[in-house]
């Protein structure tokens, strides 16, 4: 370098001139006055960020210490990210946890489960990350409830019995007079009795049809004779040929 560097030339020939030129160079930290002797490109890595190999070892606001290595550049560690264990607790319960991010980052939300009171009926305790608000959780734990039917069923604890219709099987005594089984929250008005029952249609026949149909709307399906006016002969036919079911 020296042979094609003309500036290198005027300082090795002034280095000659004061007897100081040698076979290393000596740096001397700003910081910590350590001397550090180099003489080849794997002795600079000794000085990695231009001071010593010494720790910075400076107090952070944040209480920690600076782990980095003796550095010139940053003085202030205004660009510096402690990297250390976060010191801060949360504020969320009694028992505060300490944070468990890093110190420089901004603290998460607290995952620690603890136990806490629902806000239920009967204050069930479930054990929530600490962070969390009892509000938010509704409450599943099973219970014995007795409906307004009076029957009992195993629900959730924020069902409320007003708002479950209850699914034990029962007989009903429908309009018509008959019984039939359903579901307890059916109401026997809405339901078509489908027992078979002879009834008089408006032509005078019987017929066994379903219950809630109406025999003026069914289509008699009796044999009877006619006579062809024109020509009087007899035939026996349907008067009309099927029901007209609903």
């Amino acid at each position: 370098m020296t042979k094609k560097s003309k500036t290198w030339q005027i300082i090795t020939n002034k280095l000659e001139v004061q007897e100081s030129l040698g076979k290393a160079l000596e740096l001397e930290c700003q910081i910590h006055g350590t001397r550090t002797k180099v003489q080849t490109e794997a002795d600079f890595k000794k000085v990695p960020e231009g001071g010593c190999n010494k720790l910075c070892d400076t107090l952070l606001p944040c209480t920690h210490k600076c782990q980095r290595v003796c550095h010139v550049i940053d003085r202030e560690h205004k660009a510096y990210k402690c990297r250390l264990p976060c010191l801060k607790f949360c504020d969320n319960s009694p028992t505060a946890h300490p944070c468990k991010g890093k110190c420089f980052e901004k603290c998460p939300p607290c995952s620690v489960k603890i136990e806490k009171t629902l806000n239920c009926e009967l204050r069930h305790k479930r054990k929530l990350p600490c962070h969390k608000k009892v509000d938010e959780i509704i409450c599943s734990e099973p219970m014995e409830k007795t409906l307004p039917c009076r029957h009992k069923e195993v629900l959730a604890c924020h069902i409320r019995v007003y708002e479950y219709e209850c699914k034990i099987k029962v007989r009903k005594e429908l309009p018509c007079g008959h019984s039939r089984e359903m579901l307890c929250h059916v109401d026997p008005m809405t339901i078509r009795c489908k027992e078979m029952t002879i009834k008089r249609l408006s032509c005078q026949h019987s017929d066994t049809i379903e219950c809630w149909m109406d025999p003026d709307n069914v289509k008699c399906q009796a044999m009877v004779t006619k006579n062809f006016p024109k020509c009087g002969h007899k035939v026996i036919r349907v008067i009309l040929d099927k029901l007209n079911k609903i």
